[in-house]
């Protein structure tokens, strides 16, 4: 919490102190008036993002452990949006031709029996999809954050 508190200084008082240490105890120079309580709380507050940071980098080791690195799960996941694009058009394309409810059929023939391979799978809890164990809106919360992100960056260029 030590650490916490020295930096939760030097963002209250940015340019302002000194910390110095005389190899046993930290002090402040110039001697001021200090809050304490606001000084606390930042402190509380960094030590608190410090524990969630630890904690996802901890997760991350473990899926990088059991999971794949990072370089084969984006393989992957590539992989399924490319699938998904080509199997999504070639039903787009095929249901906009369909005059009848037997074309229509047709139509989502090829993509069922993957679709009933991959559904009946997570059914029977040999599949599990991660975003399935986090919380819905964080899930579509984190997608429109990273979207905007990378396209506010796209727009900067």
């Amino acid at each position: 919490m030590q650490e916490h508190i020295i930096k939760a200084l030097w963002i209250r008082y940015p340019n302002s102190i000194q910390i110095g240490f005389d190899g046993a105890n930290y002090f402040l120079e110039p001697s001021q008036q200090i809050d304490w309580d606001a000084v606390n709380a930042k402190a509380q507050l960094l030590e608190q993002e410090k524990i969630a940071w630890d904690e996802r980098f901890s997760m991350r080791q473990d899926i990088y452990r059991s999971a794949g690195d990072v370089d084969s799960i984006l393989g992957t996941t590539a992989d399924a949006v490319q699938l998904l694009l080509v199997e999504m058009s070639k039903l787009t394309l095929a249901l906009n031709q369909a005059t009848t409810i037997e074309q229509i059929q047709s139509a989502a023939l090829p993509f069922s029996a993957c679709a009933t391979r991959i559904l009946s799978k997570i059914e029977s809890g040999d599949v599990k999809m991660p975003y399935m164990t986090k919380d819905f809106d964080d899930v579509l919360t984190d997608i429109e954050t990273r979207a905007t992100a990378v396209t506010g960056v796209l727009n900067d260029q």
